[in-house]
């Protein structure tokens, strides 16, 4: 199956393309990129290897939490590709994502928690609780948001995606993934969906933000 894969929902922007297993292109955009340009990229991509867009069979959407703009930006573009290719549209949580990433890692039964910045000012995360074992994940929670003192547990370790500005304590164990790509593990959680015919609707899909966007009152 030849699957375009997405990822708008954090600073660094990533897409990939797959015929079957083998990857054709895969890109990693540094911070001063922004969503907006995607369209752009990705059809440059596609005409750079020889390829068309039409030829897509499925989309696969890190669909949130994360950036507010991103997820927006990123779900319209594929939406837009689902409609016009009748692709399939896979939705992949990020949190799911970031534990997916480290999970070949451990070598030991753990309890993992990945965070995502919610709130940088007020120090919140969204964040879910994973059980490793045999190189296997089982969430173990419901996706959730709180401030970090509450989600903090001496029992876990914790995983990072991107740069936050919050000094975490000396005795928190925290793994920072931001320099690994993220399409691998998103690729390997995308044919697990399409195995388990995990398929969404592109005309009613929707960003999972979790927490209600409330815009600043001036």
């Amino acid at each position: 199956m030849n699957i375009l894969l997405l990822n708008t929902s954090t600073n660094k922007i990533e897409f990939g393309y797959f015929e079957n297993t083998q990857v054709i292109f895969e890109k990693s955009l540094e911070n001063e990129f922004n969503a907006d340009i995607l369209n752009y990229l990705l059809l440059d991509s596609f005409k750079n290897n020889g390829k068309k867009i039409k030829n897509v069979e499925a989309v696969s959407i890190v669909n949130g939490p994360g950036s507010f703009t991103g997820l927006r930006v990123g779900s319209a573009i594929a939406k837009g590709i689902c409609a016009v290719t009748n692709s399939l549209l896979i939705e992949i949580n990020a949190l799911d994502l970031i534990c997916n990433k480290y999970k070949d890692k451990l070598d030991r039964k753990m309890t993992v928690v990945p965070l995502i910045p919610a709130n940088t000012k007020e120090m919140e995360f969204y964040y879910a609780e994973y059980l490793i074992e045999n190189k296997k994940m089982n969430r173990i929670s419901d996706y959730k948001i709180d401030i970090f003192d509450n989600i903090f547990s001496e029992e876990s370790f914790f995983l990072i995606n991107e740069k936050v500005k919050y000094n975490f304590s000396k005795n928190t164990e925290i793994i920072n993934l931001e320099n690994i790509s993220n399409i691998k593990s998103q690729f390997e959680l995308t044919e697990l969906k399409i195995s388990n015919k995990e398929i969404s609707d592109y005309k009613t899909s929707e960003p999972f933000y979790i927490k209600k966007f409330t815009p600043l009152k001036k």
